[in-house]
């Protein structure tokens, strides 16, 4: 019996046999084994070090991914090596990574549902530098997480997917400090019951910042910004709060609420621009319920009744920077 406990992690466990009375005869396994008592870390770079925070080296399709000197240059090429385990964090560093193809997150990466024990996708948090920027070519879907419950995906840009985020079957998931640009649908949440979203943001997509389905989702402090529909329920129970959504033209809506969907909403600020309505709710006859403004409805549908009306004054939506301005200027970190 062997008492792995004693022993150092690791993702590349080998056995050697040596004969006690002639050590020139030996035998090793050929095959790598996993030893894990605690949880592992990986990484993924680009091709160089600029502005990097987890990673020492350049990223190289032939390396393992296992240590900061040696990291993997894609995402879904680490996925594809390794398996990833409850508490396992993945650095994505400091860069741009082009993707021809989606990335998938499937029920053999997931995290651990009952003791809500998430596996972490980790990006940049150099912002000032870009941070983490996923940029897809051609792709219906950025980040799928397709049942894989229990997942975290903290501090990532997604660009260039039809859909930026899809979740199937993936529960108890957290999403955090993800910013998703242009595309059809920024977040699609299907039988993600549980599923929390913080700090995100989704600007200029087609059709919807949020498409949900699911029960008892979570948006907290985050900003929908020029989306057709900023949250745009077909049915399950969404809450909403502390938000910015800004929607501009007569064919856009910050809520659109189908007969199967349970909307929760509050203290947010609604920005109505050239005759977007505040709630579109198209089940009623013979007409649908049209709210034109944020007082309207508050009023008919008890959502909102603590949210402003008007411009939440950032500091350059047309540069990208989303933070709130202030008498004295802007937050800065570096201050």
């Amino acid at each position: 019996l062997w008492d792995t406990t004693t022993w150092p992690s690791t993702l590349l466990g080998m056995w050697e046999v040596r004969s006690q009375t002639d050590t020139n005869i030996f035998g090793r396994n050929s095959t790598v084994f996993s030893v894990r008592n605690e949880p592992m870390r990986f990484y993924v770079n680009d091709a160089n070090t600029n502005y990097d925070v987890y990673c020492t080296a350049a990223g190289q399709s032939t390396n393992n991914g296992l240590f900061a000197h040696t990291p993997k240059t894609s995402l879904q090429s680490l996925l594809d090596s390794w398996d990833l385990e409850p508490g396992d964090i993945v650095y994505v560093d400091t860069g741009v990574y082009t993707s021809f193809t989606g990335i998938t997150v499937g029920q053999l990466d997931a995290g651990e549902y009952s003791n809500q024990v998430r596996t972490v996708i980790q990006g940049s948090t150099n912002d000032t530098a870009g941070g983490s920027v996923l940029a897809f070519v051609s792709t219906a879907a950025g980040i799928s997480l397709e049942q894989a419950e229990a997942m975290e995906l903290r501090n990532l840009t997604i660009r260039g997917a039809q859909t930026g985020v899809t979740l199937s079957q993936a529960r108890r998931s957290l999403l955090e400090w993800l910013r998703i640009e242009g595309g059809t649908i920024g977040f699609s949440l299907a039988n993600a019951d549980g599923t929390i979203l913080r700090h995100c943001l989704v600007q200029d997509a087609t059709l919807a910042g949020v498409y949900n389905t699911s029960a008892d989702i979570s948006w907290e402090n985050g900003v929908l910004w020029s989306n057709r529909f900023g949250t745009y329920l077909a049915g399950g129970m969404l809450s909403f709060r502390d938000s910015v959504v800004a929607v501009f033209g007569t064919n856009a809506t910050a809520y659109y609420i189908s007969s199967y969907g349970v909307l929760a909403a509050d203290y947010n600020a609604l920005y109505l621009n050239e005759g977007a309505l505040a709630g579109l709710m198209p089940r009623s006859t013979p007409w649908p319920d049209e709210y034109f403004s944020v007082a309207g409805w508050a009023a008919g549908t008890s959502n909102d009744t603590h949210s402003l009306s008007g411009d939440p004054l950032f500091v350059d939506v047309a540069g990208g920077d989303f933070r709130l301005k202030s008498v004295a200027g802007h937050y800065s970190p570096a201050i």
